[in-house]
């Protein structure tokens, strides 16, 4: 891989091993997908969702995704994307999936955006990348197809007190 598309794939050799040894080994896992994409051999791409181990969270995966810049523009990161989509919608029970891009990346947005993420905010300076700080853009995207609870009542009513106690 060469040097600008390490750190999308895998990392630096002295770290890509020890990391994925110990994601292997974690809880995550359990609720993890990971996709890949190989030509002649090589990897091109990858594309992975997380999902929360958090109870009140398992309804969400946080994604990560990479295309080797030498591969890019070919539809790769479409493919990858799309099938990993399906197959979250189909065996996972994953409701929101969200990401971080870096903000100047719009080839990422657009496929993202293309695939039903949208914006939900921005951290200024969030990465130190190539010699600059660089805005990191929040996205995410629902299930096709949810449909929100309806919105709450009002609070429920106060339960009745008896009388002071004596001593």
């Amino acid at each position: 891989t060469q040097p600008e598309g390490a750190r999308g794939l895998g990392g630096t050799p002295f770290e890509a091993a020890s990391r994925s040894r110990d994601y292997g080994d974690g809880p995550e896992a359990e609720r993890a997908l990971i996709v890949g994409m190989f030509e002649e051999g090589a990897l091109r791409g990858y594309a992975g969702l997380t999902g929360r181990a958090a109870l009140r969270q398992r309804h969400v995966a946080s994604l990560s995704m990479a295309v080797d810049p030498a591969h890019q523009r070919r539809g790769i990161g479409d493919r990858l994307l799309g099938r990993l989509l399906e197959a979250a919608e189909r065996w996972y029970g994953w409701l929101r999936i969200e990401l971080g891009v870096h903000a100047d990346n719009s080839g990422a947005i657009a496929l993202y955006r293309k695939h039903g993420f949208e914006i939900e905010g921005r951290r200024r300076d969030a990465v130190f990348t190539d010699g600059r700080f660089v805005d990191v853009l929040a996205m995410a995207r629902l299930r096709a197809g949810f449909v929100a609870p309806p919105a709450l009542g009002q609070a429920p009513p106060e339960p009745p007190r008896g009388p002071p106690a004596t001593i």
